[in-house]
């Protein structure tokens, strides 16, 4: 699972409680959309939607520059990502499988247009 769970993210927002006011009310409106979509057997797509676009920095997973692992390194930490993934029961391997798999595809179109071999 991700290194970060919604229960992890929680005590975060717990512990940002007492040093950062600013970030205080925004991660106490993440931690909620999260505790929802967790809550969730099967949840609407319309949740994880709007769930993604309160927790991650670009609003859509697809999006998330916090990749685990690549082909060429070994990835960037993210609470909110992970966290997210943790709540809709994703491990960080498959993760990384479905975003190699994205790699693959984009490389794939770059030669159909004729820009790389």
């Amino acid at each position: 699972m991700p290194k970060f769970t919604v229960n992890s993210f929680k005590r975060w927002v717990a512990a940002a409680r007492k040093t950062n006011k600013t970030r205080d009310k925004a991660m106490e409106r993440q931690l909620k959309w999260l505790q929802k979509l967790k809550a969730e057997d099967h949840p609407a797509e319309s949740l994880i939607e709007r769930t993604m676009s309160e927790v991650l920095c670009h609003g859509d997973i697809s999006y998330c520059c916090a990749s685990p692992k690549s082909k060429t390194t070994e990835g960037k930490y993210c609470p909110n990502r992970d966290a997210l993934l943790d709540a809709l029961g994703i491990t960080l391997t498959d993760y990384e499988k479905s975003k190699i798999k994205m790699t693959d595809v984009f490389y794939d179109l770059l030669k159909k247009k004729g820009v790389t071999k």
